[in-house]
């Protein structure tokens, strides 16, 4: 008999998740990389770490030209013998213009629709944060905007993950077009396998 599956998936804000919550949602999906990598490499040694953007054939996180209302492509990348995981965002224009990111599994065809505008709650705090305080160094506002947790990153409630030779497609909407395109992040890891040669 079938079991009813329902995946749920959405964005969470940065400053509703604690740090502690943070921590914990990054060591639980390390620890599903390392089972799923172990299964995958039993032998090998294996490796996990930050997802990069060359990861994806991207040269930066910059996103395509979008027009008014249309769903660009972003990225459409053929994983290697990698296992990839992605667990959020984070919008790094200074106004952006992205709305929704849909991200597609195939062959399957499964879409994870999201829309970011939430994240951008903190721009007038930011803003405020900048005006007050012009003479510092970057690395200093940085520090002062990460202690506030002022940062436009976003959470997904569940994480999506791709097996070696997956394709990866990830595409990008803006309701008022959007000229240069942005720049954003994806955060997540990369798990792949150094080598054969460790015995069992």
């Amino acid at each position: 008999m079938d079991q009813d599956r329902c995946a749920t998936r959405y964005l969470i804000p940065d400053w509703q998740m604690k740090a502690e919550g943070v921590v914990e949602h990054r060591a639980r999906l390390i620890s599903q990389m390392n089972r799923l990598s172990k299964e995958r490499w039993p032998k090998g040694q294996r490796v996990i770490r930050q997802l990069l953007a060359s990861d994806l054939g991207l040269k930066s996180w910059s996103t395509p030209r979008q027009s008014a209302g249309a769903r660009t492509d972003w990225i459409h990348h053929t994983l290697t013998e990698q296992i990839l995981c992605v667990y959020g965002i984070t919008l790094l224009s200074e106004i952006p213009k992205v709305s929704k990111i849909a991200i597609i599994k195939e062959p399957y065809c499964f879409t994870g629709l999201y829309e970011v505008d939430e994240l951008q709650a903190v721009l007038p705090l930011i803003k405020l944060a900048q005006s007050q305080i012009p003479k510092m160094e970057v690395t200093e506002m940085l520090y002062l905007l990460q202690s506030l947790n002022l940062q436009m990153n976003g959470y997904f409630s569940e994480p999506h993950v791709w097996q070696p030779h997956d394709i990866v497609r990830i595409a990008v909407e803006s309701p008022a077009g959007n000229e240069t395109g942005d720049k954003i992040m994806l955060n997540g890891f990369i798990a792949e396998c150094d080598g054969l040669n460790i015995l069992a």
